[in-house]
Protein backbone atom coordinates (compact mmCIF):
# COMPACT_ATOMS: atom_id res chain seq x y z
CA UNK A 1 0.00 0.00 0.00
CA UNK A 2 2.41 2.35 1.06
CA UNK A 3 4.01 1.91 -2.58
CA UNK A 4 1.24 2.55 -4.10
CA UNK A 5 0.63 5.89 -2.06
CA UNK A 6 3.83 6.97 -2.97
CA UNK A 7 3.62 6.32 -7.07
CA UNK A 8 0.30 8.31 -6.37
CA UNK A 9 2.20 11.22 -4.97
CA UNK A 10 4.81 11.07 -7.68
CA UNK A 11 2.18 11.17 -10.30
CA UNK A 12 0.38 14.14 -9.29
CA UNK A 13 3.71 15.39 -9.05
CA UNK A 14 4.49 14.79 -12.23
CA UNK A 15 1.18 15.90 -14.16
CA UNK A 16 1.50 19.38 -12.13
CA UNK A 17 5.11 19.81 -13.21
CA UNK A 18 3.99 18.85 -17.09
CA UNK A 19 1.64 21.20 -17.23
CA UNK A 20 4.00 24.20 -15.73
CA UNK A 21 7.02 23.48 -18.50
CA UNK A 22 4.39 22.24 -21.54
CA UNK A 23 5.20 24.87 -23.40
CA UNK A 24 8.99 25.44 -22.65
CA UNK A 25 11.83 23.48 -24.45
CA UNK A 26 14.63 24.45 -21.75
CA UNK A 27 13.13 22.45 -19.12
CA UNK A 28 13.97 18.82 -19.07
CA UNK A 29 11.89 16.48 -19.18
CA UNK A 30 9.93 15.09 -16.48
CA UNK A 31 11.03 11.51 -17.22
CA UNK A 32 14.64 12.77 -17.78
CA UNK A 33 14.42 13.87 -14.09
CA UNK A 34 13.09 10.85 -12.54
CA UNK A 35 15.27 8.35 -14.66
CA UNK A 36 18.15 10.88 -12.91
CA UNK A 37 16.50 10.28 -9.46
CA UNK A 38 17.12 6.80 -10.06
CA UNK A 39 13.83 5.49 -11.07
CA UNK A 40 13.14 2.79 -13.56
CA UNK A 41 11.72 2.77 -16.57
CA UNK A 42 8.33 0.98 -15.42
CA UNK A 43 8.35 3.05 -12.66
CA UNK A 44 7.84 6.35 -14.43
CA UNK A 45 5.92 5.41 -17.34
CA UNK A 46 3.27 4.44 -14.46
CA UNK A 47 3.74 8.00 -13.15
CA UNK A 48 3.34 9.65 -16.37
CA UNK A 49 0.41 7.64 -17.87
CA UNK A 50 2.73 6.29 -20.58
CA UNK A 51 3.94 3.09 -22.02
CA UNK A 52 7.76 2.27 -20.98
CA UNK A 53 9.03 2.02 -24.41
CA UNK A 54 7.98 5.91 -24.99
CA UNK A 55 9.18 6.28 -21.49
CA UNK A 56 13.07 4.84 -22.78
CA UNK A 57 12.64 7.02 -26.08
CA UNK A 58 11.95 10.37 -23.75
CA UNK A 59 14.77 9.71 -21.96
CA UNK A 60 17.26 8.86 -24.71
CA UNK A 61 16.00 11.86 -26.49
CA UNK A 62 15.98 13.96 -23.71
CA UNK A 63 19.87 12.54 -23.00
CA UNK A 64 21.06 13.63 -26.25
CA UNK A 65 19.81 16.73 -25.95
CA UNK A 66 20.94 18.17 -22.96
CA UNK A 67 24.69 18.56 -23.75
CA UNK A 68 23.87 20.54 -26.72
CA UNK A 69 21.50 22.70 -25.08
CA UNK A 70 24.48 23.03 -22.53
CA UNK A 71 27.20 23.48 -25.53
CA UNK A 72 24.63 26.51 -26.67
CA UNK A 73 23.97 28.13 -23.29
CA UNK A 74 27.67 28.53 -22.57
CA UNK A 75 28.19 29.96 -25.99
CA UNK A 76 25.89 32.30 -25.57
CA UNK A 77 26.03 33.42 -22.15
CA UNK A 78 28.17 36.88 -22.19
CA UNK A 79 31.33 36.63 -19.64
CA UNK A 80 31.72 38.64 -16.27
CA UNK A 81 34.22 41.23 -16.23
Amino acid sequence: MTEELLLGILTLLADEREQRIKDSSSEPRTELLLSNAGLGNDVIARAVNKNPDAVRMVIARAKKSVPAKKATARKTTPKAG
